[in-house]
């Protein structure tokens, strides 16, 4: 079963090189074990590393990564979801926090400022979670925007979503504008 993760892990950075935005659709049983392993594989490649949390608070994802082994010295985190859990919030370094997921106006615009050097990498951690806060359509306008801006960039994008049959049809309408749907 490594074996099998080591082999996704390879094969999304693969992807990645040769597609600017990828959406990535994971086993809800091993979404964050990928993410933690891309982000450690990835961590080095990247000047820039924006990462959008919508599943949970900055200081549980910063940790997680850091017990992982991943250098978080060149993350830029958007924390979408502290708020919901009443976390005192102050903007910092190197997070800001957007009062909901919600308010895909704010974050966007929290990307937008993040998105310093072309040698830049947006990670969304959960585009399903992002669909529970907003209507598809709103997410998937949100989405097309923000794949947009890093084209324009030349940065890159990866939108992790959970493989669930009810959103087949977001994971299609996604395709129209990401570079390659991969599932692992």
């Amino acid at each position: 079963k490594r074996r099998d993760t080591n082999h996704n892990r390879e094969k999304i950075i693969k992807e990645l090189k040769r597609n600017q935005s990828i959406v990535l659709v994971t086993k809800s049983s091993n979404h964050n074990k990928i993410l933690l392993q891309f982000c450690k594989k990835v961590a080095k490649q990247f000047k820039n590393i924006i990462f959008v949390t919508i599943t949970k608070p900055f200081n549980k994802i910063r940790a997680e990564l850091e017990i992982a082994g991943v250098d978080t010295s060149n993350y830029v985190f958007i924390d979408c979801i502290s708020s919901r859990y009443n976390v005192e919030v102050k903007d910092s370094k190197n997070c800001v926090y957007v009062n909901s997921p919600e308010m895909l106006t704010d974050v966007s615009a929290a990307i937008s400022r993040a998105l310093r050097n072309q040698n830049a990498l947006l990670l969304l951690d959960d585009v399903s979670s992002l669909a529970i806060y907003n209507e598809n359509t709103n997410v998937l306008k949100f989405l097309q925007g923000t794949i947009i801006r890093l084209q324009k960039q030349n940065a890159s994008g990866i939108f992790l979503m959970l493989d669930d049959d009810k959103k087949e049809d977001m994971i299609k309408d996604l395709s129209l504008f990401a570079d390659k749907v991969v599932r692992s």
